[in-house]
């Protein structure tokens, strides 16, 4: 995190906030690719358990680009949504619905709980 702690230290003079965070984010989002965490969570062959965790880094590993992103906004005093962040935000949002539609559990039984019952 030495990018936020930079953004809030003195040692920064005023300079333009969002080249930086830019670099750190396109850095942050190679680990992903790096890691093939899009491929693990895609591959049908994956635990439901291991596919938890990994959504769990992955949507807050997007979370920190965004976080990042709007604080550069805020202390270079701009409101441009770039295209990282925007894909950041979609990955996130994609990832809960992706477990939302998805009908297995941890022992691969549908959960009634999870449905409103006719009755």
């Amino acid at each position: 995190m030495e990018v936020v702690n930079w953004i809030d230290s003195p040692e920064r003079n005023g300079a333009s906030v969002s080249a930086r965070v830019d670099e750190c984010c396109a850095n942050i989002e190679a680990l992903v690719i790096d890691w093939k965490m899009d491929s693990i969570l895609q591959d049908p062959m994956t635990p439901l358990t291991v596919r938890c965790l990994v959504a769990d880094h992955y949507m807050n590993i997007h979370a920190l680009i965004i976080g990042l992103k709007r604080l550069a906004n805020r202390t270079d005093n701009t409101h441009h949504v770039d295209a990282m962040t925007v894909r950041a935000a979609r990955k996130v949002v994609n990832t809960l619905l992706e477990f939302e539609a998805s009908p297995a559990t941890l022992d691969g039984q549908l959960d009634p709980s999870r449905y409103i019952s006719a009755q």
